[in-house]
């Protein structure tokens, strides 16, 4: 969701007046943000008011005309704060998706768990569209398939064609 449908880190940048949200990382861990950042984030209504990306429509109609039962967001609870992340990003999904609502939302800090499912005795891969390289290749690693897009860099018609690709 962040950082493919949601514009999680331009409203970063925009919140601190920082030319990139690379510069709220914490210089000890570049892992984690400063203390300060995780902490005006917990419990507000930051993820509720997230601008959406300007292609994000399309990227949603363009994901359900090649699924044939609807699609599934899966994304990640901010750390610390989940219970009131995930309400948050429900919040968001009501807003701005309306016209095309995913058929379920997962919250999952391991996105690689949803790599594949059950069919009988067959497992059969899933597909994650999503911005972080690790993301993408944990989830192939666990049997399942990943394009990585990232919104105003990869266009819509590289997803299209790595759908057409994998025969989606």
């Amino acid at each position: 969701m962040d950082g493919v449908i949601a514009d999680f880190f331009g409203c970063l940048s925009r919140q601190y007046s920082v030319s990139n949200w690379k510069k709220l990382l914490d210089p000890k861990d570049k892992t984690q943000f400063k203390k300060h950042v995780t902490d005006d984030v917990y419990g507000s209504d930051f993820f509720s008011n997230i601008k959406k990306f300007e292609d994000t429509d399309n990227l949603i109609k363009l994901v359900n005309k090649y699924s044939k039962n609807g699609y599934t967001l899966l994304t990640k609870p901010f750390p610390g704060d989940e219970k009131h992340t995930q309400k948050q990003k429900i919040i968001w999904v009501e807003k701005h998706l309306i016209d095309l609502p995913p058929k379920k939302i997962i919250f999952e800090n391991n996105k690689e768990k949803w790599a594949t499912k059950k069919n009988g005795d067959m497992n059969i891969s899933n597909i994650l569209i999503d911005d972080l390289n690790l993301n993408c290749e944990n989830f192939q690693n666990k049997g399942g398939i990943s394009i990585r897009y990232q919104s105003g860099i990869d266009t819509l018609e590289y997803v299209e064609n790595k759908l057409k690709q994998i025969n989606f």
